[in-house]
């Protein structure tokens, strides 16, 4: 039983690490919509969501060219698509068309919900059919974890370079309490504007949108490495998917009746 298990894990966390960076970066277009954009979170939101709607018919499209090129090359392609939009995401400025974030969203979200499909498959074969339920609730709780994983360090990442990119950008003769809100974050400087004389919110509203957008770029790039790289190791497994798409799933084990699963 926990040989089977470590191994239906080890492969859905080898395919499937599309959860953080698709979790991570969804702060980012958030907080970019919103201090960067101006964007009310009322307005926000509709288009946070375009992305998700886009990519609706990705699942069905996705599981028609697993059966016919195999999962492996689906599970890379995935990879790929989002290392693409993720790439694309690192030409995104403050001033950058809106329909060019969303469709760079739409990639490298498309490209995580192929991926997920297919990573879902794989683990559920790797089980055998009595503890396919266990199976996808080790899948599920990997997810979550990744997500909360993902928010933690892309968002680590873009606030350290937001702080970094910051400090020299904003204007000498601004007070020191107003300095920090808005080197703490770009929704501090929402904050902080009202207060500022005119001839100041100019320059320190560019500098914080400016700073923010090296921040998510930076995060972008981190993630289009990362998401290459899950592409080679996709297709490096080609061999192993076959073979576990040709037993058709994993080995059988009787379950006793008075085992209890943790």
């Amino acid at each position: 039983m926990r040989a089977i298990m470590i191994e239906t894990a080890a492969r859905g966390n080898r395919i499937s690490p599309c959860s953080p960076p698709v979790v991570g970066m969804a702060i980012f277009l958030t907080q970019y919509l919103q201090p960067v954009r101006g964007m009310i979170p009322l307005t926000a939101a509709p288009w946070s969501v375009l992305p998700s709607v886009a990519v609706g018919g990705v699942d069905p499209l996705d599981s028609a060219l697993g059966r016919r090129f195999g999962r492996a090359l689906v599970i890379a392609g995935g990879f790929a698509v989002m290392a693409a939009g993720f790439a694309l995401l690192t030409v995104v400025g403050a001033h950058s068309q809106l329909s060019v974030v969303l469709v760079t969203a739409s990639l490298y979200a498309g490209g995580g919900v192929g991926l997920t499909s297919q990573a879902s498959e794989v683990v559920k074969a790797a089980a055998p059919t009595e503890r396919a339920g266990t199976a996808s609730a080790l899948l599920e709780s990997g997810t979550e974890l990744g997500g909360a994983l993902g928010m933690a360090v892309l968002g680590s990442v873009g606030t350290a370079l937001y702080r970094s990119r910051i400090g020299g950008q904003l204007p000498a003769d601004l007070p020191a309490t107003a300095r920090g809100a808005v080197r703490d974050s770009p929704s501090g400087t929402e904050g902080v504007l009202a207060q500022l004389p005119e001839a100041v919110r100019g320059p320190v509203l560019t500098a914080a949108r400016d700073a923010f957008c090296g921040g998510m770029r930076g995060a972008s790039i981190t993630t289009a490495v990362l998401m290459g790289r899950g592409a080679v190791a996709a297709l490096g497994l080609r061999q192993a998917l076959a073979v576990g798409a040709a037993g058709g799933g994993g080995p059988k084990e009787q379950v006793p009746q008075d085992e209890v699963l943790v």
